[in-house]
């Protein structure tokens, strides 16, 4: 059986996250560097097992999140690839407290796991490649004074994100551009007497089917 050991280093000096319909902080937004390592190790044809750390930089350049990643993907057409994943997520947080009288800031971090399963579309016309990517995914947050009133514990999403590329001929970079949409659901969903960070007085309606 023939197997194969890839090694990928990648350094994006800068990125720019698009999330819809999104009140979540699943994923960073804004500008910022991300730093990561893939191995990709091939069992058999068409089915590969992957795994990899990936650091997330703030606008600071401080530190915001960490992926630990494990996934398996099987090219189950030419066409068609499907695949199943497990990410460990540290994300780093702050509180404020009050100690001795005096307000202090605290960091902490939140530690999340999430398990997705995907489909991907491929379609290649000469040297572009353009694709389509479903995904749904549960995101279990494990701190223990996480408020449900406006924080799922175990949130659900789906993923849509469309991608065209072009292969440079005799040159090993493709440059492509993508879009993701994202879509909760099961979100928290209060009625309108709910303003801003108070719920005192709003009626819990349950989880909405999408938000």
């Amino acid at each position: 059986m023939r197997k194969s050991l890839i090694m990928l280093l990648a350094l994006l000096p800068v990125t720019v996250t698009a999330l819809a319909q999104s009140s979540s902080d699943d994923d960073s937004s804004g500008f910022g560097a991300r730093i990561g390592a893939t191995v990709d190790y091939k069992i058999s044809k068409g089915l590969h097992l992957t795994g990899g750390d990936q650091i997330r930089l703030d606008n600071e350049f401080g530190f915001d999140r960490s992926y630990t990643s494990l996934g398996l993907s099987w090219k189950v057409l030419p066409w068609l690839k499907a695949g199943v994943g497990y990410d460990a997520i540290a994300v780093r947080k702050s509180e404020s407290k009050t100690v001795d009288g005096s307000l202090m800031t605290q960091d902490y971090t939140d530690w999340r796991h999430r398990l997705s399963a995907y489909l991907t579309q491929s379609y290649s016309y000469d040297n572009w490649r353009f694709s389509l990517r479903e995904k749904v995914q549960m995101t279990h947050r494990t701190r223990p004074s996480l408020n449900t009133c406006q924080t799922t514990r175990n949130a659900l999403a789906f993923r849509l994100r469309g991608k065209v590329g072009y292969k440079i001929p005799s040159a090993a970079v493709e440059p492509y551009v993508g879009v993701e949409a994202r879509f909760c659901l099961n979100a928290p969903k209060w009625d309108e007497a709910a303003t801003g960070s108070s719920f005192a007085d709003a009626a819990f309606l349950g989880a909405s089917d999408a938000y």
